[in-house]
């Protein structure tokens, strides 16, 4: 049989021109979010309640993401598109105010979903790659597990340190709580003192308000040939402005930190002190 593939282009040596082939992950479609997250449940160990069922204040030390869960589906009717649905938890260290103005700390859990419908490519293939584990002497793997990616285009959530916003306590003996607070991952309540399934008795419930900045991208594998490249960032926002004169008009006030997500631009030995960055330069 003839041969019916073009070869790929060599890659340059280091000394031509940067040009050459790669095999890496072409982003179709992404944006920005600056979510208000309003009245977060905060979900609590039994030690943690214990402490919040006694406390007269609240204050959010430190707020962290400690995991997103992902799930892609394929829009019927609407070829190429997906609605992504993205659940951020959130970790809050906090001190509350116990007795005669005595401190104490605890965390809490909370949960926030996120839907984003983007484009996504269409395929019709299956991927396959070597198993990481195979050597000579070796078996072959079982069936199920053999490394395939399917149709689905790949997910990239990235995230920047959220900004607590509002605390407060509520008095509610009898409060509607959030369907994660009653499934919570074991990796994720193994970050807490405590036990979030005991049933403790609840005289107080905490609620947060928060500020999450996000970008999130849907991308497939591509072979591609470059010469050079520059950083690129998503365009496209996520969602409207809120117009309120609470604690999310602050934060949805803020500008966005696109050097959190991709480097800043740093300044040539050259430059004066009182002179402008010199251009970020692409060769």
């Amino acid at each position: 049989m003839s041969q019916k593939f073009a070869p790929f282009s060599r890659c340059a040596r280091p000394d031509a021109v940067p040009d050459c082939c790669i095999d890496t992950y072409r982003v179709y479609d992404s944006c920005i979010g600056q979510e208000c997250m309003r009245n977060l449940y905060l979900c609590l160990t039994d030690t943690a309640q214990a402490v919040v069922n006694q406390a007269s204040g609240v204050r959010v030390k430190a707020l962290s993401v400690v995991w997103a869960q992902i799930l892609t589906e394929p829009i019927p009717f609407q070829s190429g598109y997906y609605n992504v649905t993205v659940r951020y938890y959130l970790k809050a260290d906090c001190e509350a105010c116990v007795g005669a103005g005595q401190p104490q700390d605890f965390s809490g859990l909370s949960c926030y979903t996120k839907n984003v419908i983007l484009y996504g490519g269409e395929g019709n293939i299956f991927s396959f790659r070597s198993d990481d584990q195979q050597s000579f002497c070796s078996p072959a793997p079982g069936y199920d597990r053999i490394n395939r990616n399917t149709n689905s285009p790949r997910v990239t959530v990235d995230v920047a340190s959220p900004v607590a916003l509002e605390s407060t306590i509520v008095a509610d003996d009898d409060p509607t709580i959030p369907a994660c607070c009653q499934n919570v991952p074991e990796e994720i309540a193994a970050l807490f003192d405590g036990d979030f399934h005991t049933g403790a008795a609840i005289t107080n419930c905490v609620f947060l308000t928060a500020g999450l900045f996000t970008t999130i991208r849907l991308s497939r594998p591509v072979l591609l040939k470059l010469e050079n490249g520059s950083f690129y960032f998503p365009e496209k926002t996520a969602d409207g402005v809120i117009a309120s004169s609470d604690p999310c008009t602050l934060f949805t006030s803020m500008p966005f930190p696109y050097n959190e997500f991709s480097p800043a631009v740093i300044a040539s030995p050259e430059d004066a002190p009182g002179d402008p960055p010199a251009e970020r330069r692409n060769d």
